[in-house]
C-alpha cells in the first residue's frame, strides 16, 4: 500500500501543472462533501451536482442493512449559493433477495449543509452548519455539527486544508455511535491538482487514504470525476476498521448555453452563449443589418411611383406573415396600429422554453420589418397568455450587440394583458391553424421505489403515447396510452408490487376547456377519465401578478372511481412567490388532498435552466370518521409527514418537427422523478397517496404558462435568451 501511495505521489509530481488551485471538493463515504469519514466547511458549488457510488470492505450479510458495513449511494447538489442538499441511500446488497430480509433492506435519507463563506472575510476561513438524517423515521446516519476550514500555502506543493469540527451525533448511527460525537479533525495534502492524500480523526478513530481527480479540460461540458480509496482504519466501531473504495461525477446541472448563468455566487442575468464561431455569426447580424428589411422593401418598390404608406404596411404584414408561418409558428396574425406593428402568434415548435420561440419570431420580425415599434402577442392554444412591445431599432440593436462591447438593453415591455383588438387594423386573418392537428407526445412513464425493504430500486417501465389535440380556442382533447416494456422482479405476478405494475390500456380520456380572464386570472376546466379508473372533473385557476412575482392558484375536483365507492375531492389552494435573482420559487399549499387527508406542504424549487430541483416538505392529518375517503380505512396512521425531493426537466429535443404537414411529432415539455421518505415518526413507511395532489400531467400552468416560468419578471430575468435563440436557430 505504501508503494501504491508512493508511486501516485511520485508520478504526480513529475506532470507539469499550475501551483495556483483551490483544494478539490468532493463526497465524503456518507452524507455530506469532505474527506473521508468527516465534513470540511466547503459546500457543492451553486447548480452543481455530485453522483457517486461507494463500495466498503468487510460487508457483514448476515446482519441487519442497518449494521455495520454497508456500500453508499450519493447524490449531492448545490441547490441555493453556499446551500448543499444530499440525497443518501445506504444498503448492502442492491436487489434479487426476499423482500424483508435483513441484507436487502435499504435506507433512504436526506442531509443539508452550509457554507457561511459569504459573511466572511476571503483570508479568514471556511465555516459551515449540517445535519445529517435529521428527523427521518428510521435514522440510520443521525448527527449534527459545527466544522471549520483554512487553506494553507495554495501556491507551494505544500497545499494543505486544515479541518476541525464538533458534532452531535447518535447511538443508532450505523458509522458507530462516536461517530462525529464531539470534537473531530483532518487535513487534505493536494501536492497536484489530480491528487490529494487524506489523513483525519472522525471520532471512532483514524482513517487516511487518497482522492484522484481528473483534470477541469479532460472531460467535456464541465464534467468532473473523482476516485476515492480509504486505505487505511483503526476505527473502534465493530466491522468499520475497513478499507472502501468510490467513485464521483461532478457535473453543472445547466449545461451548454445555460451554464454561464449559474456562477457560485448566484444567478448571472447578462451571461450569453458562447459558440466558437460567435464573432462570425455578429458580423453577419451586422451586415445584414446594413441591408435592412426597409432597404430590401424600398428595392422592391418601382423607381417611378411612391408607395403609399397603407400599400408599405400591407406589403410589409405579407412578408412577416409568410417569414412567421414559413418558419412553423401556428395561428399567425399581422396587423397595425398606427405605426406599430401587431403580431400574434403560437409556439409548438420550441418544447423546452417559450422563450425560445418568442426569440426567434421576435428575430424573424426584426429581419422581415422596417417598423418603428412592435407588439408581440404569445397564444397557446390560441389563448393569449402574454405581450411583449418594443422599439424596434432598439432590439436590433439588441440582437446585434457585439459579446465584447458594452451590454445594450433589449427594451422590451412585457405584460400578462390581451391586445385590443379594437385598436387593431388587422392585415391578415389567422394563418397556420392550430386546430385539427394531432400532437403526438411520447415519453418513457416509470413507477418506481427508492430505499426499500425490498432493494434500492425497484421499477415498472413502459411508454406513454399521448395524443394532443386542439378542437377551438381553448378546448383540448386529450388521450394517453401506455404500453409496458420492462420491470423489475418485486413487480412480476405474485410480489409486493405486483398492483402498481404497468398494463397495456388507455389510463387518460380527458377534454380540457381553458379560458383567459380579466386582470390577470386564467381559468381551465377538465373532465373524463384518469389513472385507468377514475371519472371526473377538475377546476384550475389561476391569478399572477403584472410582474410574475406573485400566483396564486386553486384546485378544486370530484372523481369516483369505478372500483370502489370512496369519492376523491381535492380541494387545494397555493401561493407561489417568485425570487428573481436566485431564480427561485417558493411555494405553500393548503386544503383537502386526493385521498381527503387535510394538511399542506412549503417547497423550494430551484431552477437551473430548463431544470429544476424541487425540495418539499409536508404535512396532512386524515379524520378517521369520515369513511367516504380512501385515507380513513387505508391502514395507515392519521398523521404523515414527509420531505421529499423532485427533478424536472424536459424530455427530448429542444425543437420539435414542424406541424406543417398536418400533425407533429413533439417531445415532452416536463418529465419529473422523485423520492420522498416519512420524517418525524417511529415507522418509515410510505403512506399511500397521502398529501397527494390530481396531478394532471396537462395542467395550466404547464400548458400555458411555460411551467410556472411566463411572467414579465421570467422574461426580463432571461432577455439573453431571446437574443440567443435567434443566433441559435436563425443566424
Amino acid at each position: 500500500m505504501r508503494l501504491l501511495l508512493s508511486g501516485v505521489l511520485l508520478t504526480s509530481l513529475s506532470l507539469p501543472f499550475s501551483s495556483a488551485f483551490a483544494v478539490t471538493n468532493s463526497m465524503a463515504q456518507t452524507g455530506f462533501t469532505g474527506l473521508l469519514r468527516i465534513p470540511h466547511a466547503e459546500a457543492l458549488p451553486f447548480g452543481s451536482v455530485s453522483l457517486n457510488y461507494h463500495w466498503e470492505d468487510n460487508i457483514d450479510y448476515d446482519t441487519c442493512y442497518g449494521c455495520g458495513a454497508h456500500n453508499t449511494v450519493l447524490l449531492g447538489i448545490g441547490l441555493l449559493p453556499g446551500l448543499e442538499f444530499t440525497f443518501q441511500n445506504t444498503h448492502k446488497l442492491l436487489s434479487d433477495g426476499p423482500g424483508w430480509s435483513g441484507s436487502h433492506s435499504s435506507d433512504l435519507s436526506f442531509s443539508a449543509k452550509y457554507d457561511f463563506k459569504p459573511f466572511l472575510p476571503k483570508e479568514w476561513f471556511s465555516l459551515a452548519v449540517g445535519v445529517q438524517d435529521y428527523g427521518g423515521a428510521a435514522s440510520k446516519h443521525k448527527n449534527s455539527y459545527a466544522v471549520a476550514s483554512k487553506a494553507l500555502f495554495p501556491d507551494t506543493y505544500y497545499h494543505f486544508r486544515l479541518t476541525a469540527g464538533y458534532g452531535q451525533g447518535d447511538i443508532k448511527n450505523q458509522m458507530g455511535p462516536d461517530s462525529l460525537q464531539g470534537a473531530f479533525m483532518g487535513v487534505e495534502w493536494q501536492p497536484v491538482p489530480w491528487v490529494q492524500l487524506l489523513a483525519e480523526h472522525d471520532g471512532t478513530g483514524m482513517n487516511g487514504g487518497v482522492k484522484l481527480f481528473t483534470d477541469d479540460k479532460w472531460l467535456p461540458y464541465g464534467l468532473k470525476a473523482n476516485v476515492t480509496y480509504q486505505a487505511y482504519s483503526d476505527s473502534s466501531t465493530n466491522n468499520r476498521d475497513n478499507q472502501w473504495v468510490g467513485v464521483g461525477l461532478t457535473l453543472p446541472l445547466a449545461m451548454g448555453e445555460a451554464a454561464e448563468r449559474y456562477s457560485v455566487n448566484g444567478v448571472n442575468e447578462l451571461a450569453s452563449i458562447d459558440h466558437a464561431e460567435k464573432a462570425n455569426i455578429i458580423e453577419k447580424i451586422t451586415n445584414d443589418k446594413a441591408n435592412s428589411s426597409e432597404a430590401t422593401l424600398t428595392a422592391a418598390m418601382p423607381s417611378t411611383e411612391k408607395l403609399s404608406e397603407t400599400t408599405l404596411q400591407k406589403n410589409e404584414s405579407k412578408q412577416v406573415l409568410t417569414a412567421l408561418v414559413d418558419y412553423g409558428f401556428e395561428n399567425v396574425r399581422v396587423g397595425w396600429s398606427n405605426k406599430t406593428l401587431i403580431v400574434a402568434l403560437e409556439n409548438n415548435l420550441f418544447n423546452w422554453n417559450e422563450l425560445d420561440g418568442m426569440g426567434v419570431a421576435l428575430g424573424l420580425i426584426m429581419d422581415n420589418s422596417a417598423s418603428e415599434s412592435f407588439q408581440l402577442q404569445l397564444l397557446n392554444n390560441q389563448v393569449p397568455v402574454i405581450k411583449v412591445a418594443g422599439d424596434s431599432q432598439q432590439y436590433k440593436a439588441f440582437l446585434a450587440q457585439s459579446p465584447d462591447g458594452p451590454v445594450v438593453e433589449h427594451g422590451l415591455v412585457v405584460s400578462n394583458q390581451s391586445l385590443d383588438n379594437k385598436q387593431v387594423e388587422w392585415a391578415s386573418e389567422r394563418e397556420a391553424s392550430s386546430h385539427f392537428v394531432p400532437r403526438f407526445i411520447f415519453s418513457p412513464h416509470l413507477r418506481s421505489t427508492l430505499g426499500t425493504e425490498f432493494g434500492v430500486f425497484d421499477y415498472s417501465l413502459a411508454l406513454s403515447s399521448n395524443v394532443q389535440m386542439s378542437l377551438w380556442k381553448g378546448g383540448v382533447v386529450d388521450v394517453r396510452h401506455l404500453l409496458p416494456i420492462a420491470n423489475s422482479d418485486d413487480y412480476d405476478d405474485g410480489e409486493y408490487f405486483e398492483n402498481a405494475r404497468h398494463e397495456s390500456e388507455v389510463d387518460r380520456i380527458l377534454f380540457h376547456q381553458a379560458f383567459a380572464l380579466p386582470a390577470g386570472f386564467s381559468t381551465q376546466f377538465s373532465g373524463g377519465k384518469i389513472y385507468k379508473d377514475f371519472l371526473g372533473g377538475l377546476n384550475e385557476t389561476r391569478w399572477q401578478s403584472q410582474e410574475g412575482t406573485h400566483r396564486v392558484k386553486t384546485e378544486i375536483a370530484n372523481f369516483e372511481n369505478s372500483n370502489n365507492e370512496y369519492s376523491y375531492q381535492p380541494i387545494l389552494a397555493s401561493y407561489r412567490y417568485y425570487i428573481r435573482p436566485l431564480d427561485l420559487a417558493i411555494e405553500a399549499m393548503y386544503g383537502q388532498h386526493w385521498a381527503g387527508d387535510l394538511g399542506g406542504s412549503i417547497s423550494i424549487n430551484q431552477w437551473f435552466g430548463d431544470m429544476s430541483v424541487k425540495l418539499t416538505y409536508q404535512n396532512t392529518s386524515c379524520d378517521r370518521s369520515n369513511t367516504e375517503y380512501t385515507c380513513a380505512r387505508d391502514g395507515f396512521a392519521e398523521d404523515h409527514e414527509y420531505a421529499g425531493i423532485t427533478f424536472s426537466f424536459p424530455f427530448g429535443t429542444r425543437k420539435n418537427a414542424s406541424p406543417s404537414i398536418g400533425l407533429q411529432v413533439k417531445t415532452l415539455e416536463q418529465w419529473s422523478y422523485g423520492a420522498r421518505t416519512r420524517i418525524n415518526n417511529h415507522a418509515n413507511y410510505i403512506g399511500g397517496n397521502r398529501a397527494a395532489t390530481t396531478n394532471l400531467q396537462y395542467n395550466i400552468d404547464q400548458q400555458y404558462y411555460n411551467r410556472d416560468r411566463l411572467s414579465s419578471a421570467y422574461v426580463q430575468s432571461h432577455a439573453q435568451r431571446l437574443r440567443d435563440s435567434y443566433i441559435k436557430y436563425i443566424k
